[in-house]
């Protein structure tokens, strides 16, 4: 990833950082991960691994497509 697309990407972080609702959803997500963890342990490995891979994907997805807005976006430089 070039530096220019780095620096978008970075650019949007600090936006949600400032974000309400985004700081509420991170907050959230603290609550939700807490929950998750205890269900998780409760599972197989071979369940837990399933999981986590689905997440972990999803993530990788989430972050391919805010890669995908920040190369083709016009941003004032």
């Amino acid at each position: 990833m070039d530096e220019r697309i780095k620096k978008r990407k970075l650019a949007v972080e600090l936006l949600a950082g400032e974000n309400l609702q985004y700081r509420q959803m991170l907050q959230e997500n603290a609550k939700l991960e807490r929950k998750f963890n205890a269900v998780l342990s409760e599972l197989t490995t071979e369940q837990m691994d399933i999981i986590c891979d689905f997440l972990t994907h999803c993530e990788a997805m989430s972050d391919r497509l805010l890669e995908l807005a920040c190369t083709y976006m016009r941003f004032p430089e």
